[in-house]
């Protein structure tokens, strides 16, 4: 019973703050010491405590139980907006060396 109990409080407290992956391992070895939790309600847990981008990016992939919302999370390991923004606004070496950002699109103003 006190294995369930510290379980139910450290789960209560967990938030998505680190990488997708530590929090999936993390969810997954709290919620084995959880015996009577309802699957809708593991479910809710999981993605509710998961950062904005990757609850809706699962919630786009519509899943449905806990195991393909785990899955798809863990997916979700090298996508990750937060970087992105910071890869936009730093240029690289590349760029820097070509003297400044090369953009490559496709105009659509064109025939073919």
């Amino acid at each position: 019973m006190n294995v369930e109990y510290n379980a139910r409080r450290a789960l209560r407290k967990l938030e998505h703050t680190g990488s997708v992956r530590d929090y999936v391992k993390t969810f997954s070895a709290l919620i084995l010491d959880i015996r009577d939790m309802p699957k809708k309600d593991k479910l809710f847990t999981f993605m509710e405590r998961l950062k904005s981008w990757a609850r809706l990016e699962l919630q786009r992939q519509r899943v449905i139980d806990l195991g393909s919302a785990m899955a798809a999370a863990e997916r979700l390991t090298y996508f990750n907006p937060e970087n992105q923004k910071d890869r936009q606004t730093t240029p690289s070496s590349s760029q820097n060396k070509l003297g400044g950002a090369r953009s490559f699109r496709r105009n659509s103003n064109r025939g073919g």
